[in-house]
């Protein structure tokens, strides 16, 4: 907070911002990871710690991100370094699937999704409020009942939505799946520590 109060003393009270801009201590975006992505291979002290830098705007799939991993390489020094980390909402190293306009078929709202209305041929709808995706329960006939469905997530007590940041603070207790494949796998993130941290899991063996 002082760090903020001393902010709006420089912007008011001094002519020249740049002249108390080096007292000025401006908060990063995590608490865990650096303020920018590091480089492979260079140290790191908080092993499993993921961070993940955008290109652009943060978008719902993660493989769109360079993600990192602070991770033990065993014997070579240093021990823990930052190594990437391809996490995507298909599966690791999936190709980045971008937020862009829904089809056509989808509803206009996540309400509407949610609620159970048609989407045609729609298989995935990004909304400000929540995502839905349709799947085949690993890949079983899509005639036997309840094979194929969606999966909805949207905002909760505990949940926000759009997903945060991998490596943004976060409170204890709270664990989110943003992505639910049936077919394959999906995509949750939990709070580890006071950091998001994300991973990718398999539905079907």
């Amino acid at each position: 907070m002082w760090q903020r109060a001393l902010a709006r003393l420089c912007i008011f009270f001094v002519p020249s911002v740049l002249a108390c801009s080096s007292r000025v201590e401006v908060p990063d975006w995590s608490t865990v990871c650096p303020s920018t992505e590091p480089t492979a291979g260079t140290p790191c002290s908080s092993e499993g710690t993921v961070c993940e830098y955008p290109h652009g705007a943060l978008q719902f799939d993660p493989g769109c991100s360079s993600i990192v991993r602070c991770t033990d390489i065993g014997l070579d020094a240093p021990k823990t370094t930052w190594v990437g980390e391809p996490i995507g909402l298909s599966g690791i190293g999936a190709t980045c699937q971008p937020d862009g306009p829904n089809p056509p078929s989808c509803p206009a709202t996540f309400k509407e999704l949610a609620n159970g209305a048609d989407t045609g041929s729609a298989s995935f709808c990004l909304y400000s409020d929540g995502a839905c995706n349709y799947g085949n329960s690993c890949n079983a006939p899509a005639d036997l009942p309840g094979a194929v469905s969606w999966y909805c997530v949207g905002a909760s007590a505990t949940c926000p939505f759009p997903r945060p940041r991998l490596g943004s603070p976060c409170t204890a207790d709270q664990g989110c799946v943003y992505w639910n494949d049936p077919a394959s796998g999906g995509y949750s993130q939990t709070c580890v520590d006071g950091a998001w941290q994300g991973s990718y899991y398999l539905s079907c063996y």
